[in-house]
């Protein structure tokens, strides 16, 4: 047909612009002026406006990577991953160049990149109407003769790979998720086409259902447009088509463009006729009229075709006379307002939007909008009546979208689009960011005046108070919390209880409870410093299970224990969305890891770049208690030793081993009695606080100051913590001294010296040099090769070197930087400093 001949043409233009209206042309012919301008129509649905340059693959994998999509390498000339398992496969970023060199770029889809999903177009009638059916998004590409045949959506939750064929094994339109990969630009497609980005932009964010329903829609009408009857019969089709989509739930207003689009892709020179007869079929089914459906349009075109179309949909099977379409109730009576499916007002209706109504329903509920930052928040009535409370949610998260939905279907008895609740909520968004108050939200644990609030994640929002004299369970409390995914109930407290209720749950020595129940104060203290608690130990040890209940008495979670994040960025969001940081299973700490541990233990600002976002930044500052378990010694570095409660759990004996399901039915038991001891500590704390005063302040003197002004709630000498943390502290010292690859050559090198004064550049001269540093230590994987590093590693070790009596300082003149080292009390190699090197080193041997 001229018309589809005319597409092919257009779809050819892959050096020009086009738009929606050139595509979908009655004539086929593209408007010469838009032929060559952008279309802001085709921007505003999400059509590609241009055709980007190509990318090398390895650039392409890059920029993926840093999406947070998972890409994987393909072979040139194939079109699938020929790694073993590769649904499992993880790219090394710094393997990159090597890895994608000479290959093509997939993407792992769905789960393996954050909700990724691609809606795959393999005929041209679905190509041509995805941008009538598909939610709006700018992240559309292809290859020369396909070039806008890939949509990606980000869903949330993922749904499952689904594939629409014609019947005959031709596929129409595939929405491929996890499991399934994808050839992105950056690749050569098998028939030597480049695949490139027609708009390189952001993935839209849809709903799981909502893409679904598109999908299956966009799969029946393509196979309509497919078997568009000859002339004579169209005008009948377009009225049957037009009531079949009706019963099906298509929203009224969208259904006479859409079929429009059929017939001009099936090659209808009257389209602008079956546009009228479908505004006509609307028009009837809003006011209750007899309309056609299902059954005229199998006798149009195919029983099998309709069928298929129907199943697809999951329309009824018969046609419905006057029937309620997504617009309009039972025959579109007054009472209702009219949507297009995306929140605009209906075609001549007058009527206020969906979006509008929506706006108009969260100002009734809501008791207040408030920010925090660049975040919008709510704080609104929830609950059925005879059980009201107030709860805070963040404006553009699901329970507040949930809670617009519920509203709004309450009130008029039809569901909102989704579109219309996101346009509600930019509006909302909007109004809070430029006239709402600053106030700050908390997750779990937040301060008050000289008070502690403490989030239960009870389902009536309820709260416990704790003040200088008491603890109280409220209903109502002055902080703003918000609830994050995976955040479970705490039990109520019991009044009587103690903390030592715990001690038979945990495998630790006498020393190193007053260490485990310090940390436990700390994590409920709504300000930083917080402490690492490190527990280490062989297998068998219970880490992981005390681990688990630690974590249970203070920030319960569906997912108490984690395994150690890949990248910063995991990293980031799992202390913005969780109270408590507890890995699993460490046996090693990667430096960037480490570093990020550090920061967030004392407190700490983290940036990372807006997800599908070229230019925004998302920033994050949070303090957060941290736990970590593991069988080796991996937390050697002496900055994060600094900052740790080191805990050695000793070997559970056969004879008492208890089942887990007895361990932990006797531990919740326990738990109220438990917190409710807790509790009246930390109330004793806020009792005490402004009267401690320390002799001497340690690293992170607020968190000893804390726990020791918890001592008279605890039952606990005066001095208890201090002991125990005085004797932790240098315990970690050795250690810290013990796991660096300089200290024993180091020790040698000064002892020998006496004392020594130079440059880093000159001191690892003469280290290498030198015969009091054994060979084997020189050749030694860890051992520094620049003179930047050994000044790194001297950082580092100084504190610990001062602790055990050596001089270790740092210095500048000029440009150059200059350190001064010295054996204690500057002696030789006897007496002292051997005494120090046998108290700093813990009597390793040599």
């Amino acid at each position: 047909m001229a018309a589809r001949a005319a597409q092919a043409q257009v779809m050819q233009m892959t050096d020009k612009q086009y738009s929606a209206e050139d595509v979908l042309r009655p004539d086929g012919n593209p408007k010469p002026d838009k032929a060559r301008q952008p279309s802001a129509h085709a921007e505003s649905r999400g059509i590609p406006n241009h055709v980007s340059r190509q990318i090398n693959p390895e650039s392409a994998a890059e920029e993926y990577l840093g999406r947070g999509w998972s890409p994987i390498p393909v072979p040139r000339g194939d079109k699938a991953p020929r790694v073993k398992d590769w649904p499992k496969y993880v790219c090394d970023p710094s393997a990159i160049h090597t890895t994608f060199a000479a290959s093509n770029v997939g993407v792992l889809l769905g789960e393996r990149s954050g909700g990724l999903v691609d809606i795959d177009l393999d005929c041209p009638e679905a190509e041509r109407l995805a941008t009538e059916v598909l939610p709006a998004t700018r992240a559309v590409f292809g290859r020369k003769s396909k070039p806008a045949s890939h949509f990606l959506h980000v869903v949330d939750p993922v749904p499952k790979t689904k594939k629409f064929t014609d019947g005959n094994g031709n596929m129409l339109v595939e929405l491929r998720s996890t499991a399934c990969q994808t050839m992105f630009p950056g690749s050569v497609h098998p028939s030597g086409e480049h695949v490139v980005w027609n708009n390189h932009g952001d993935p839209r964010q849809v709903r799981s259902d909502e893409l679904q329903e598109a999908v299956a829609l966009l799969a029946a009408v393509s196979l309509i447009a497919r078997h568009w009857p000859q002339k004579g019969s169209r005008q009948d089709t377009a009225l049957a088509l037009a009531g079949a989509l009706y019963h099906a739930g298509v929203p009224g207003d969208r259904i006479p463009p859409l079929v429009e689009a059929i017939a001009i892709v099936a090659g209808d020179e009257e389209s602008s006729a079956r546009l009228e007869a479908a505004e006509a079929t609307v028009t009837k089914a809003r006011s209750n009229e007899p309309i056609t459906g299902w059954p005229a349009l199998a006798e149009l075109i195919d029983q099998k075709v309709v069928d298929r179309c129907r199943k697809w949909l999951q329309a009824p099977e018969t046609a419905r006379f006057g029937g309620a379409g997504r617009d309009g109730g039972s025959g579109g009576g007054g009472d209702h307002p009219t949507d297009n499916g995306d929140g605009q007002r209906g075609r001549g209706r007058g009527r206020e939007s969906y979006a509008q109504l929506l706006v108009q329903l969260a100002e009734e509920h809501v008791v207040g909008f408030f920010r925090d930052d660049d975040r919008s928040f709510a704080t609104y009535h929830a609950g059925d009546e005879t059980r009201r409370h107030l709860e805070t949610g963040e404006l553009r998260r699901k329970p507040f979208k949930d809670l617009l939905r519920t509203l709004f279907y309450d009130r008029h008895q039809t569901p909102p689009g989704s579109q219309a609740v996101q346009d509600a909520i930019d509006v909302l968004d909007a109004r809070t960011q430029a006239r709402g108050e600053q106030i700050a939200t908390h997750t779990r644990v937040a301060p008050g005046d000289n008070v502690v609030y403490i989030d239960v994640c009870h389902n009536q929002w309820l709260a416990v108070e704790i003040t200088p004299q008491t603890w109280t369970v409220r209903d109502q409390v002055a902080a703003k919390f918000v609830r994050r995914r995976g955040m479970t109930r705490l039990p109520l407290p019991a009044p009587g209880g103690s903390i030592d209720l715990l001690r038979p749950f945990l495998n630790v020595t006498k020393d190193d409870w007053v260490l485990v129940v310090a940390w436990l104060l700390a994590a409920l203290r709504p300000h930083g410093p917080y402490p690492i608690l490190v527990l280490s130990g062989e297998p068998g040890a219970c880490k992981s299970t005390a681990s688990c209940m630690l974590r249970n008495l203070v920030d319960p979670s569906r997912v108490p224990l984690r395994a150690e994040p890949r990248e910063p960025r995991d990293f980031v969001i799992a202390a913005e969305n969780s109270w408590i940081l507890a890995f699993d299973n460490l046996s090693h700490l990667p430096p960037w890891l480490a570093d990020g541990l550090c920061r967030i233990a004392t407190g700490g600002g983290f940036g990372t770049r807006e997800l599908y976002s070229d230019a925004d930044e998302r920033l994050f500052w949070a303090a957060r208690p941290i736990i970590l378990n593991g069988i080796s010694d991996f937390a050697s570095r002496s900055d994060l030793i600094d900052r740790s409660l080191c805990v050695n759990l000793p070997q559970v004996s056969k004879s008492q081993r208890r089942a887990e399901s007895e361990l932990w039915a006797a531990f919740n038991a326990a738990r109220p009695r438990i917190l409710g001891g807790l509790y009246e500590a930390l109330s004793a704390a806020l009792d005490n606080w402004l009267n401690v005063s320390l002799p001497t302040l340690p690293r992170m003197a607020d968190f000893a100051r804390w726990v020791t002004a918890a001592e008279p709630g605890l039952g606990w000498p005066p001095g208890t913590f201090s002991q125990a943390y005085a004797q932790n502290a240098q315990a970690a010292s050795q250690f810290a001294l013990e796991n660096s690859p300089i200290f024993r050559p180091l020790v040698d090198f000064i002892i020998g010296k006496n004392s020594w004064k130079g440059t880093a550049s000159d001191l690892l001269d003469e280290l290498n040099q030198s015969r009091a540093v054994s060979l084997k230590a020189k050749q030694s994987k860890f051992w520094p090769e620049t003179a930047a590093y050994l000044g790194t590693l001297l950082q580092r070790i100084a504190p610990n070197l001062r602790e055990a009596g050596f001089t270790a300082q740092a210095g500048r003149t000029g440009r150059s930087r200059w350190w001064e080292l010295a054996a204690p009390n500057a002696v030789s190699r006897g007496g002292a400093a051997q005494q120090a090197l046998g108290q700093a080193a813990g009597g390793a041997g040599k």
